[in-house]
């Protein structure tokens, strides 16, 4: 992706690009086919309290804490890069009385023997950003 790190949380929505780099030993790149990529959260969209913003649609518009938000549709193939390329939103933001909150985004693929990889990255809305001592 293009951010690890979503700061500050100020409720907004934040356009995130994300590529997957795929490589088989067999399969040209091209030939590989992008089964799903899934977006989830590790909190709820509007959790208790006003800690959070009381919003919704924090992943792509959609609730992603309980069931992953599904943006497969959103990526496609970039002859140039030879990778899968695409764009998504997430909201910069964090329930104020949690530790912070990871989106975690799933790519599953599968080449032409049939064979299935899934990869994963995170990025997270940090509750703050002090300095430990």
């Amino acid at each position: 992706t293009d951010l690890m790190l979503l700061w500050p949380p100020n409720h907004q929505m934040e356009d995130v690009a994300v590529y997957i780099d795929a490589t088989d030993n067999c399969a040209a790149p091209e030939d590989l086919i992008l089964l799903s990529v899934t977006v989830s959260s590790s909190e709820l969209d509007d959790s208790n309290g006003t800690g959070d913003g009381e919003t919704l649609g924090d992943v792509n518009g959609e609730n992603g804490d309980t069931v992953p938000v599904d943006v497969t549709s959103l990526f496609g193939y970039n002859t140039i890069s030879m990778g899968f390329e695409g764009s998504l939103s997430l909201r910069a933001e964090r329930d104020g009385a949690g530790s912070g909150r990871t989106y975690t985004i799933t790519a599953i693929l599968l080449d032409t023997a049939n064979n299935i990889a899934q990869t994963s990255c995170v990025i997270v809305v940090p509750h703050d950003r002090r300095g430990k001592k």
